[in-house]
């Protein structure tokens, strides 16, 4: 038993233990006394017993309780007396304050000078803070808005600029001049700024196949891009209103098969690398 165990074991005893044994020892006098006027009956003796050892028990925890809580308050009280005197200021002798009040003290209205009041300033409103706030928000998804409009616009601007110089590249063995191949790059570039413009018949010299046709508007719709509405209906359409005498015999729903045989014709399937929309071909 460690010497934890061997305190709480004496405390038990002399709080318990002793006291107990004197109530015992009552409970027995008192017993032998009531018992001897009942005929010393043993069990009026051990009734009264028991209810004395009872009694004096419960009277016994009262009491204890009582001061054991008594001491606590006054303990209490003291500590936080000792604990509170060091932050007390420290008392200033009556003769040494009042000099200072004599000698040093200036009263208010003499600092200030005559026939000015003193004024405080005016407090924030409290609507300001939270307009400034909510007008930053504001500037800052307006500017936010504009650069990703410029941003996207420039975008285009450039597919567009590398479609017109893929036009000029690929179709130029094929148009009559100058002029026919300015013409089909400005139906291109309204196309580029609308999908769902018709264009105007465009003159070839040199009559290409379907494929070719197919490889070449697809290369560009891919580009333009099907989210921004190029799909393959519109792209079929677009074929067959730019070149109608080569496209007259065929149906949309054959012209839509873009992809088929990308690499045979004169004008070849050219997918465009991921976020990219630049042309694979040498100039």
């Amino acid at each position: 038993m460690n010497d934890v165990d061997g305190f709480k074991m004496r405390d038990w005893c002399l709080i318990w233990g002793l006291p107990f044994f004197v109530f015992l020892l009552i409970s027995l006098l008192v017993s032998l006394v009531v018992g001897a006027n009942f005929d010393d009956d043993n069990f009026v003796r051990a009734v009264v017993f028991l209810s004395c050892v009872f009694l004096l028990s419960i009277v016994y925890y009262i009491f204890q309780s009582f001061w054991v809580e008594l001491f606590s308050i006054a303990w209490n009280r003291r500590r936080r007396r000792k604990v509170s005197a060091p932050n007390e200021m420290p008392k200033v002798p009556l003769l040494l304050t009042t000099e200072i009040e004599e000698k040093d003290y200036t009263p208010f209205e003499e600092c200030q000078p005559k026939g000015e009041e003193e004024t405080l300033p005016d407090a924030p409103s409290d609507t300001q803070p939270s307009d400034d706030v909510e007008e930053e928000q504001t500037d800052i998804y307006a500017l936010r808005n504009e650069e990703y409009k410029r941003k996207q616009e420039k975008h285009r601007l450039n597919v567009i600029a590398a479609i017109i110089k893929y036009t000029q590249y690929t179709m130029s063995p094929y148009v009559n001049d100058d002029k026919e191949l300015e013409k089909l790059c400005g139906e291109i570039r309204k196309w580029a700024d609308k999908y769902t413009y018709s264009p105007i018949p465009i003159i070839l010299k040199q009559k290409l196949t379907t494929l070719d046709l197919r490889h070449f508007v697809w290369n560009i719709g891919e580009r333009l891009g099907t989210k921004n509405g190029y799909s393959g209906h519109v792209r079929a359409d677009f074929i067959k209103s730019m070149f109608p005498d080569i496209m007259k015999d065929c149906e949309l729903d054959s012209i839509r098969n873009f992809t088929f045989n990308p690499n045979k014709g004169s004008i070849k399937l050219d997918p465009p690398d991921e976020d990219d929309y630049a042309f694979h071909y040498d100039e």
